[in-house]
C-alpha cells in the first residue's frame, strides 16, 4: 500500500495510479497482477509497464490542485525580464484581430484538452463561456483538438512502416 498523502503519478481513467514499474525484454503472456499490487501487462517483446493505483482506504493527495492557477505569476520571480516579455507576447496574442476573442478562446480550449493541461482547461472553459460560446461549440472545438491530435499519432504510423520496410528487405 502506499504512504498517507502520496501524491498520484497519474490519474488515469480507473483512478489515481501511485507508480508505474518497468519490465524490459522478456516472455510473458499471461499479465496480471503481481504481489505488490502493480498491473503486469502481458510481454512477448520490448518494454512493458505495469502501475499500482490507489486501493481503498489510501490518501491521495492531488497533484494538480485549483489554487495553484493562482501561483502562476511566481513563475515570473527568478526571471522577471523573460516574463514580462511572455505576458506582452501573450496579451498581444489573444486581441481581437483576425480571429475574435471568443474563436481564440475555442482554439485555445482545443489546445488545452490536446496539451491535457488541467489548469488551461479550467481557465478557457470559463473564457468561452464569458466570450459567449456554448458547450455544443466548446465540445466541437475539444473534438477538433482531439481529431489532429489523433491523427499527428496515427502518422507517426509512417514511420514504423518505413522501419518495417528497411528490416524486412
Amino acid at each position: 500500500m502506499a504512504p498517507s498523502g502520496v501524491a498520484p503519478f497519474w490519474m488515469s481513467p480507473y483512478g489515481p495510479v501511485l507508480d508505474v514499474a518497468w519490465q524490459v525484454g522478456g516472455s510473458d503472456a499471461h499479465g496480471g497482477f503481481t504481489a505488490d499490487g502493480y498491473s503486469r501487462p502481458p510481454v512477448s517483446f520490448g518494454i512493458a509497464f505495469g502501475v499500482r493505483l490507489a486501493a481503498e482506504g489510501d490518501q491521495v493527495s492531488h497533484y494538480y490542485e485549483d489554487h495553484d492557477l493562482s501561483r502562476f505569476g511566481e513563475m515570473g520571480r527568478n526571471a522577471p525580464e523573460l516574463w514580462d516579455k511572455f505576458n506582452d507576447w501573450y496579451q498581444a496574442t489573444f486581441k481581437e484581430g483576425s480571429l475574435t476573442g471568443r474563436e481564440k478562446a475555442l482554439i485555445a480550449l482545443g489546445v488545452a484538452h490536446a496539451l491535457q493541461c488541467p489548469y488551461c482547461i479550467d481557465a478557457w472553459s470559463q473564457e468561452c463561456l464569458e466570450k459567449g460560446s456554448n458547450l455544443d461549440q466548446m465540445t466541437e472545438a475539444v473534438h477538433v483538438a482531439a481529431a489532429i491530435r489523433g491523427g499527428a499519432a496515427l502518422v507517426h504510423g509512417v514511420q514504423m512502416r518505413k522501419r518495417n520496410d528497411e528490416l524486412s528487405m
